[in-house]
């Protein structure tokens, strides 16, 4: 399954909510990327997750939320985030421009 055909998020343990609250994301802003048409770009190999997904908050804030994918339920497992680097955001944005096209 690619993360673009994900049915919503899978919230499997408190522990990665509270992991992103540390970082100063919560729960809804995640929900909030995941609908509004994030980027997708596959994480490097060896590291945790399978994917990027970065995207906007409806607060115009940008996000990167690391996934991993559950092919059986066709969900998303969100491991970890942060503020998306500039590098990520130039991603984004370059994506974006390309589906407007």
């Amino acid at each position: 399954m690619r993360p673009w055909e994900a049915e919503g998020l899978d919230w499997a343990t408190e522990r990665v909510i509270q992991k992103l609250l540390d970082r100063g994301i919560f729960q809804y802003q995640v929900e909030q990327v995941f609908l509004n048409a994030p980027a997708y770009k596959r994480n490097l190999e060896g590291n945790t997750g399978d994917w990027k997904m970065i995207g906007w908050t409806n607060g115009s804030r940008e996000l990167t939320i690391i996934v991993l994918t559950i092919e059986e339920t066709r969900l998303l497992r969100p491991i970890t985030g942060w503020p998306a680097t500039e590098l990520e955001s130039k991603y984004f944005h370059a994506k974006r421009r390309r589906l407007r096209r």
